[in-house]
């Protein structure tokens, strides 16, 4: 009886590794890799300007239209503030990962699987941060 508590106690800590290690091997395996991320960004629009910061012609990408860098100081507060509401509710109070929001996608991410139904709409549990 003792000896199968040992073997239980044991196994225990196996278990919950094998199991880790197997979840982040599903979630990573088909990351893109670093090198190619700069690749899926949309070019910005090139503005010809006269002298006097006039624009003589705009010239778009063709997939995707119309791209301009903007600075976090010109996006008014309130705008910020929807955002942040909008698409991370924890954002001031998690580390920059949700756990619990990654959790939640797993679990509904996998029951659909299960279920073999097609998601409409992916559900994500990453945070602005991520």
């Amino acid at each position: 009886m003792k000896n199968r508590r040992i073997l239980f106690l044991l196994l225990i800590p196996l278990l919950l590794t094998s199991l880790i290690a197997t979840g982040l091997v599903w979630i990573f395996t088909d990351l893109p890799s670093t090198d190619t991320l700069q690749q899926s960004l949309n070019p910005p629009s090139v503005r010809i300007t006269d002298r006097y910061g006039r624009l003589l012609y705009e010239i778009l990408a063709e997939e995707g239209g119309r791209h301009g860098v903007v600075t976090l100081d010109s996006i008014p507060l309130s705008m910020q503030q929807a955002t942040i509401a909008t698409e991370d509710a924890s954002f001031y109070r998690n580390p920059g990962l949700d756990l619990k929001g990654i959790l939640r996608a797993i679990w509904l991410d996998v029951t659909a699987s299960i279920q073999h139904q097609q998601v409409e709409t992916p559900v994500g549990g990453s945070t602005i941060t991520q």
